[in-house]
């Protein structure tokens, strides 16, 4: 999801107030999942085979939860020269961490 700039400077609290609320519809549509009265019957079987992969939480979100996965995307983006230097996560999400 992309936000404009403009909407976010003017508005600063937006940014997290629609991570807070991506992160609830997640948690309710895991619960939705499995309770959902026609799905298909290996449906049980493919969520423990991805719990038992990926975890229980394997639609994470928030910058903590997802920490290892933008540090290797850093780190990547470096080492291909996509940028010139190596960023740390909390530069890429500096304003949002600040909001």
């Amino acid at each position: 999801m992309i936000l404009r700039r403009d909407v976010w400077e003017r508005k600063k609290w937006i940014a997290r107030s629609l991570t807070e609320a991506f992160i609830r519809c997640n948690d309710q549509f895991a619960v939705a999942q499995r309770r959902f009265p026609y799905v298909s019957p290996w449906l049980d079987i493919e969520l423990e085979e991805t719990e038992a992969l990926m975890g229980a939480d394997f639609h994470s979100y928030g910058f903590e939860k997802n920490r290892k996965t933008i540090d290797v995307f850093c780190r990547q983006a470096h080492e291909l020269g996509i940028v010139g230097r190596l960023i740390t996560a909390e530069e890429y999400f500096a304003e949002y961490l600040a909001s």
